[in-house]
């Protein structure tokens, strides 16, 4: 007598995300400075970034707490087409960047924001991952390096668990580096 087999299968549920959601984020290339700065003409902002190999996500947060769709930056290859963007809006409005000291990832770039003459300050990685937990309203889980970390980045720039970085010359002919 033949053997019947039972089979189960298994049905996987596709979440479809929108778009058009905060947390859902934009190519820094269609970026429109000039739409960001009429609507905040004159205050001062931070641009908080989250360092990656590969990418970059950063987000820009003004005075009164409101803050921009993410920007998606492809790590190193449109750092200079970040840089100019962050120029254009410089002239309008004063930005500083903040990040988190996160190894050699962001090195080309707090490089290029210095050359761009653009202040760039270091953040405590504690300080974002609970700057991150208050945005969401969620306790971390993750061990700090997702995409919400550009959010903590830009809320503790202005708070005291920030450090500024330096632009040194390195002794014994070694070219500029940051201390």
């Amino acid at each position: 007598m033949p053997r019947l087999e039972v089979r189960r299968f298994h049905m996987q549920e596709v979440i479809h995300v929108s778009r058009s959601k905060p947390y859902s984020s934009i190519s820094v290339k269609s970026v429109d400075v000039s739409v960001l700065a009429q609507s905040h003409a004159g205050q001062a902002c931070v641009f908080g970034l989250d360092v990656a190999k590969f990418e970059l996500m950063g987000v820009i947060r003004w005075p009164d707490g409101s803050f921009t769709k993410p920007w998606r930056i492809v790590n190193p290859d449109e750092l200079l087409l970040l840089m100019g963007k962050l120029k254009e809006l410089r002239e309008r409005c004063p930005v500083t960047v903040a990040l988190e000291s996160s190894g050699t990832y962001g090195d080309a770039l707090r490089q290029a924001a210095c050359d761009a003459g653009i202040p760039t300050r270091r953040v405590s990685a504690k300080a974002v991952k609970d700057q991150a937990e208050t945005f969401d309203g969620v306790p971390s889980q993750h061990d700090g390096k997702d995409g919400g970390d550009h959010r903590g980045s830009a809320g503790f720039a202005d708070g005291v668990r920030v450090a500024g970085w330096s632009h040194t010359t390195a002794k014994k002919g070694r070219g500029t580096r940051f201390a």
